[in-house]
């Protein structure tokens, strides 16, 4: 019987604007296979563009999240995801993440994000969500990790199906939507 697991959730990204905890992934549990954070945006703000080398689906919780697509014949595009809501991001699409204002959802992402398979493109601005600070923090957090993972502590079981860390993730988000609605 494989062992249960858990842990805490490890902020991988703090910003003035934006709060990153991650529950599974490259820093925290699961290793690589598998990415599941909780994103918390505390004002409006935007990210660069990014073309992540791994398949992205985002429950959104609280708030709206904005979408741009920006690469073939999907350039121009923009697809709105308000509380509630879901959407799936193929890997290889050029997207840019805005958010009007405060809210928060659950990205998963499959293999887990790292800062080398993301695809963040270099942009200029005050508007980035993510600071210089953060995003060099972040990769050094990743490179920690690896080390440990690589000395044998903290691995995952290799053995793991796409299918079966797949499932896990859209549990993970489905009870982070409920844990999270607010009472009414």
């Amino acid at each position: 019987m494989p062992a249960v697991t858990s842990g805490p959730a490890v902020d991988v990204v703090v910003a003035p604007n934006i709060t990153i905890a991650e529950y599974f992934g490259g820093v925290s549990l699961m290793g690589k296979d598998l990415s599941a954070c909780l994103v918390t945006v505390r004002s409006a703000s935007e990210e660069a563009y990014q073309t992540p080398a791994f398949d992205e689906y985002v429950l959104v919780i609280e708030g709206t999240v904005k979408l741009l697509i920006g690469n073939g014949a999907e350039a121009g595009q923009s697809i709105t995801v308000v509380a509630g809501q879901g959407a799936f991001l193929p890997k290889g699409l050029r997207v840019k993440w805005v958010w009007p204002g405060p809210c928060k959802y659950v990205p998963i992402c499959l293999p887990a994000f790292s800062p080398e398979n993301c695809g963040r493109e270099e942009e200029e601005g005050n508007h980035l969500a993510k600071t210089s600070d953060a995003m060099n923090k972040l990769r050094e957090m990743h490179v920690e990790a690896e080390t440990v993972r690589g000395s044998g502590a903290g691995s995952s079981d290799s053995g793991t199906s796409s299918l079966t860390l797949l499932a896990i993730g859209v549990c993970i988000g489905a009870l982070a939507v409920h844990a999270f609605r607010p009472c009414r």
